[in-house]
């Protein structure tokens, strides 16, 4: 268990601060607040409904979610992650993360030689878009102070050949972040991503000191991002299989098990059990979400609590009153698991969009349906469960891709037969 304390702070408040300020730069129609208002609830009724086509399909939607809710959700990620690397400093899947500028550079070489073996830590974001991105992007600055950007006056002192694009010199790549999501957010992003290379947004009066020392939040390689249009719930298994890749990952599931379970619980079971098969050994799923039961479908079916979920699919523990299998060993080990942890922003932070929490400009007037939707998504503070699980081994299947969770010591081939 993550022990208690301010470790929702673990992001230091002043990259808090400074990730606020990339959306603000990456989106700067934030400040209309009475043009976006409408925009900003008809994308939360949507998104309260599941209707995510509605909620995204323009531009102006996309834009208006990052800035009203994935701004702050970015620091709530990025705030567990680090204090997921701290927690688990020896686990192998993050050294590259916690190197020093010298020993990653010294490596990087290495890997030269040796194009088969990444070092970077690869991040596999279930549902993720920019604000996974953005949190990412915060980890980096973090852990890495040779990845934070350099400004003008940096540049020119350490010379001509400090920052090189041929790959030769500069910070190596840290984390390659590889989305799957249903969403095109490449706009949203490349916003995001260009907004966090470049320096702030200085006032038309500053110094000319103050212009030369304005940095970006990070230096051009440390963070690449890729997304994939994936439709978690019809995805085969080899589309599974082939967003995880094929060494250990970190598996993010960010807002994102309870929202497929509203849609149909038998395809995010099954989805949980496809992502069991992918991930390779050694791999680890962090799961970020509502600690309260998982929101009725449309059918209106019984809705179960998300943790009853992820011990089925991830720990092969069986439904209430059927009797545990003796012998048989879960794919998964439960490393950290934390079921009432509040989760906010540092205190006094500026946020942007005109929307402060505990606002109820953008409400008032709104139909009671309304009001309760945009209560859902904005109230804060907010109670999530985040677990996280380790991949202790492979799975074996039968000849139709069926999951066999055999008792130890049993032989699969034997099995079939």
């Amino acid at each position: 268990v993550i022990p208690p304390g301010d470790e929702h702070q673990a992001l230091e408040a002043a990259n808090q601060q400074l990730l606020l300020d990339v959306v603000r730069k990456a989106f700067p129609g934030c400040e209309d607040v009475e043009g976006t208002k409408e925009i900003v609830e008809s994308v939360g009724e949507a998104v309260g409904k599941g209707h995510l086509k509605a909620a995204f399909g323009s531009k102006e939607g996309r834009e208006a979610w990052v800035v009203r809710w994935g701004a702050e959700r970015a620091v709530w990620y990025a705030n567990l992650l680090v204090k997921i690397v701290e927690t688990l400093e020896d686990d192998e899947l993050f050294s590259w993360l916690r190197k020093t500028g010298e020993e990653s550079e010294e490596e990087e070489e290495e890997a030269d030689d040796d194009e088969e073996k990444a070092y970077w830590l690869r991040v596999v974001s279930f549902g993720g878009g920019p604000a996974e991105a953005l949190a990412l992007a915060g980890v980096i600055r973090h852990f890495r102070p040779d990845a934070h950007g350099k400004s003008r006056a940096q540049k020119d002192e350490d010379g001509p050949y400090s920052d090189s694009d041929d790959g030769g010199a500069g910070v190596p790549m840290i984390v390659d972040l590889q989305l799957a999501n249903s969403v095109n957010w490449t706009p949203e992003i490349k916003a995001i991503r260009d907004a966090l290379l470049s320096p702030p947004t200085l006032s038309k009066y500053a110094s000319a000191h103050a212009i030369a020392n304005a940095a970006g939040f990070l230096e051009d390689r440390a963070l690449r991002v890729d997304l994939h249009q994936f439709n978690a719930l019809e995805a085969s298994q080899e589309e599974v299989s082939e967003a995880v890749g094929e060494e250990a990952a970190l598996i993010t599931l960010f807002y994102t098990i309870a929202d497929l379970a509203a849609t149909s619980m038998p395809k995010t079971v099954a989805l949980l059990l496809k992502l069991t098969i992918a991930a390779p050994k050694g791999s680890l799923v962090v799961v970020f979400d509502h600690a309260e039961e998982t929101r009725r479908n449309e059918e209106g079916k019984k809705a179960y609590p998300l943790r009853y979920l992820l011990d089925m699919a991830f720990l092969g523990k069986k439904p209430s009153g059927e009797d545990e299998e003796e012998g048989v060993k879960p794919a998964w080990k439960m490393l950290l698991a934390d079921e009432e942890r509040v989760v906010k922003v540092h205190e006094g932070l500026r946020k942007y969009g005109g929307y402060e929490r505990g606002d109820k400009c953008s409400r008032q007037g709104a139909p009671e349906r309304k009001k309760e939707i945009l209560n859902e998504i904005h109230d804060d503070p907010l109670v999530v469960i985040s677990v996280m699980f380790l991949a202790l081994s492979e799975l074996t299947l039968d000849d139709k891709g069926h999951v066999l969770l055999l008792p130890a010591g049993s032989d699969a081939d034997e099995y079939l037969r």
